[in-house]
């Protein structure tokens, strides 16, 4: 029971609390491992350099590491400032979870922080065909593409992406989240400069969603591309005028990828 006492406790961050009962527990009995685990948890949740490494050594001393517990060995040692330490041990629990999806997420955005990108890109060619994880990878991958050396994320982001949509159930539920997807890719591919993909896929989603203002963005900013530049401009400020702040403020940093960013500023 006093295990159930922690997690309530931990649960409330009461973390001192919830450490007491721990420490009770593991004196009476030192091999408790569900004690021991969730000492571990919650100093890692305490987040202080102490309590980081008490967590590691109360892992290193769990005999049957899960994969869960890959991940908080893992978010431990970024916290204390060693992505070397978080990256070898992701690449090692991905070898021995090989099926584990968040391991392999973990593992890329590690590597993608390093700056190996061959590692991350190994990392994603073995995810499922969940389309959550796939838009996830999506997503890491064109956060990633401005890096030296990156050039070809782009492309794999878009790949990424579709994999992603052909993953997902065709269904009234999912509208929103196909849009999303299509929207994403559509920024993609601006920073690709590929007006005709931009206007495909602006195009799903304003059958998708049709009161959706990045849509018309798109596709105005895909005009302006192929010569229909009064019609397109007026497009994107209607787009612009129609989204929320946090939307629009993701529009103005998808567009600021365009060579022509300033003449079009200057044309809105």
């Amino acid at each position: 029971m006093l295990p159930d006492q922690a997690a309530a406790l931990l649960h409330d961050g009461d973390f001192d609390a919830a450490l007491d009962v721990l420490d009770s527990a593991l004196a009476a009995d030192p091999d408790d491992r569900d004690a021991r685990r969730l000492r571990a948890e919650t100093l890692t949740a305490r987040s202080t350099p102490q309590s980081l490494k008490a967590a590691l050594a109360d892992f290193d001393a769990l005999p049957d590491l899960t994969a869960d517990d890959a991940l908080l060995i893992a978010l431990a040692h970024e916290r204390l400032d060693d992505p070397e330490a978080a990256l070898d041990h992701l690449e090692r629990a991905v070898e021995r979870w090989p099926g584990h999806a968040r391991l392999r997420l973990r593992l890329m955005e590690a590597a993608f922080k390093a700056g190996d990108l061959p590692k991350a890109q190994r990392a994603v060619r073995g995810l499922s065909d969940d389309w959550r994880m796939l838009e996830y990878a999506a997503d890491l991958t064109a956060a990633f593409a401005d890096a030296p050396g990156a050039d070809d994320l782009l492309a794999e982001a878009d790949d990424l992406y579709t994999m992603a949509l052909v993953s997902l159930p065709e269904a009234d539920w999912t509208r929103p989240f196909r849009a999303r997807i299509v929207l994403a890719r559509a920024g993609v591919n601006l920073r690709r400069y590929l007006p005709d993909e931009v206007a495909r896929d602006a195009a799903t989603a304003a059958a998708l969603i049709p009161s959706e203002p990045a849509a018309g963005f798109f596709l105005g900013w895909s005009l302006v591309k192929r010569g229909s530049v009064t019609d397109g401009l007026a497009k994107v400020r209607a787009a612009l005028s129609a989204a929320s702040e946090p939307v629009r403020d993701l529009l103005w940093r998808t567009i600021a990828h365009d060579v022509d960013f300033q003449d079009l500023m200057n044309a809105l």
